[in-house]
């Protein structure tokens, strides 16, 4: 007979186990893929970006300038699976990003108008630092 640990071991390992599997199942960028050709019924579907045009998406979109031409070489030269997901790793985890969409999250989304209550300094500061901590929102 198991005791009462025994049993709250495999009642923990039993759930751990479930909650690894709903994370396992498939990667986000795939979910997210699945969720717009849904929504998009028969419009048809844009192909996969090669690698130079994801390359110039990804920076522009993420850090808001042009790659360098060493940049895009090196990138295509690059063989291995997880280039992409490498690249959206490092270009969010660089200072660039933060600057970019605390700029872009002001414009676009607050439509920030400097009231006298906290200074555009102060704003883009604290969105930048927030961005740089990398929040879950």
């Amino acid at each position: 007979m198991c005791s009462s640990k025994c049993q709250t071991f495999f009642f923990f390992g039993s759930f751990l186990g479930i909650v690894c599997q709903l994370f396992a199942e498939e990667p986000l960028h795939r979910r997210i893929d699945e969720i717009i050709q849904r929504k998009a019924g028969k419009a048809p579907f844009a192909q996969i970006a090669d690698d130079a045009s994801f390359f110039r998406r990804a920076t522009i979109d993420l850090t808001g300038i042009i790659p360098t031409s060493k940049e895009v070489i090196s990138f295509l030269e690059d063989k291995t699976d997880q280039k992409r997901q490498k690249l959206i790793d490092r270009l969010i985890a660089g200072d660039l990003f933060a600057k970019h969409w605390a700029e872009r999250l002001s414009i676009m989304l607050l439509k920030r108008l400097d009231q006298g209550k906290v200074s555009k300094e102060e704003w883009n500061e604290y969105l930048e630092k927030t961005l740089g901590e990398k929040p879950l929102w």
